[in-house]
């Protein structure tokens, strides 16, 4: 029991030290001896150290937790949209930047346009439909160009397509590689006279 009463008060401690390791260690010594009327040993030691390192990961963990918590926030507007009708438009940013806004019915349900956006620029691009996806959704590289069309219907997907790229045939016409035909048949010789 004192023991377990020991690891408790030295996990409190240890959450209000700041990471000053030579008064943590300070500290547990002291604790330890009170608790256990002896100097820690070699097994004492390394499990105090497995429950420091347990202590400050566990304490990574949830600063990351609140940290992602905080980072998305989502706010509702209400606007005008392509059609000329009043909607009401969700935009969620993450750390400050826009990554998707979409038309919401007054209960939340994603309904209308929606576009999707990565490092500021738009990924991906389609409708909703009373929470399905329905009709054309475009997927966009990095530089804004096209690179795959995708077909919904009531959420299921039916089919995608990729537009026409350019085509280069190889080997290179002749034409592209010589500026000026030559003919290698005639040849002309001068004789010294």
């Amino acid at each position: 029991m004192n023991r377990a009463v020991g690891f408790a008060i030295l996990f409190i401690c240890s959450a209000f030290d700041h990471y000053k390791p030579k008064e943590i260690a300070n500290n547990t010594k002291t604790l330890w001896e009170r608790i256990c009327l002896k100097k820690p040993k070699i097994v004492a030691s390394i499990l105090l150290f497995v429950f420091y390192l347990c202590t400050l990961i566990i304490g990574i963990f949830f600063f990351m937790l609140i940290l992602y918590a905080t980072a998305y926030q989502t706010k509702t507007d209400t606007v005008i949209n392509s059609n000329g009708n009043k909607v009401l438009k969700s935009s969620t940013y993450f750390f400050g930047t826009l990554i998707k806004e979409i038309d919401v019915t007054s209960n939340g349900v994603y309904n209308g346009e929606a576009v999707y956006y990565s490092k500021g620029k738009k990924i991906q691009s389609g409708k909703w439909y009373l929470g399905k996806k329905e009709g054309v959704w475009v997927d966009y590289d990095k530089n804004g160009i096209i690179i795959t069309q995708s077909y919904y219907k009531n959420g299921d997907f039916i089919y995608s397509e990729e537009p026409e790229k350019e085509k280069t045939s190889w080997p290179m016409p002749q034409q592209a590689i010589f500026s000026q035909p030559t003919n290698y048949n005639k040849t002309e010789i001068k004789t010294a006279e």
